[in-house]
């Protein structure tokens, strides 16, 4: 079974909170979150969106590249004398700015095909799992859980599962 750690007189110093969770099967509990993770392996959703790809960052990138002329051009002509120092600063201010900006934009891109990547993986996984739940050894299945799942909550009747991705 499982239950609350209270209710199981199982956490120091607090065998007086109140516990309103039944208690639960083991094999009915367990077999609902493998059949959540059975769900996420079969989902033409979960392949679709496996199946994208991140936006990249080469024109970003090349943006970059541009601003960075635009600024050792503006430098030089203050070298030169061509231009004022007022006129220099504000417009290497402008493009400082347009910069911090795209490099943000950058940051926000692999930041987004890192998750992407996360999420093919735990596809991966649970594509794998459909044998492993059902005949795997128990600590095998233990480690495939931890990986995909960060933790579960029971209220009640209602589970949620909290994926790791």
């Amino acid at each position: 079974y499982y239950r609350c750690n209270t209710r199981a007189g199982r956490t120091p110093g607090r065998k007086n909170s109140a516990c309103d969770n039944v208690s639960w099967r083991a094999e009915k509990l367990e077999e609902l979150v493998f059949s959540e993770i059975r769900k996420l392996a079969l989902s033409p959703q979960t392949e679709t969106d496996a199946r994208k790809t991140g936006g990249g960052t080469e024109a970003l990138q090349k943006e970059l590249v541009k601003i960075d002329t635009q600024i050792n051009r503006l430098l030089d002509l203050y070298a030169i004398g061509s231009i004022p120092v007022d006129a220099v600063q504000k417009r290497i201010e402008e493009a400082n700015t347009q910069k911090g900006a795209i490099e943000a934009e950058i940051v926000a891109i692999r930041q987004r095909e890192t998750e992407e990547a996360d999420r093919k993986a735990a596809f991966r996984l649970a594509l794998s799992l459909s044998g492993v739940l059902d005949r795997g050894e128990f600590r095998e299945i233990r480690a495939i859980l931890m990986t995909l799942i960060g933790k579960i909550v029971v209220d009640g009747e209602d589970i949620t599962i909290f994926w790791n991705f």
